[in-house]
């Protein structure tokens, strides 16, 4: 039997979010794909994105300083 649920890992534990019909002391395989938080890269985006305008800025002699969120 092959199942792909999602899991989150938390203080050293992966916890399934969603039920599992296993009996209790059922050994498994795991194979682990870790996701990027949207979030996360969002940001790193908007980071991005201010770092060429501080460039664009200087480069055309603006003075452009990011907001930052």
């Amino acid at each position: 039997m092959a199942l792909r649920i999602k899991a989150k890992y938390v203080n050293g534990t992966l916890t399934p979010l969603e039920p599992l019909e296993l009996e209790e002391g059922t050994v498994v395989t795991l194979a682990i794909e870790q996701q990027e938080l949207a979030g996360a890269r969002q940001h790193s985006v908007v980071e991005t994105i201010d770092r060429l305008r501080e460039q664009i800025g200087e480069i055309n002699g603006t003075g452009f300083r990011p907001t930052g969120p």
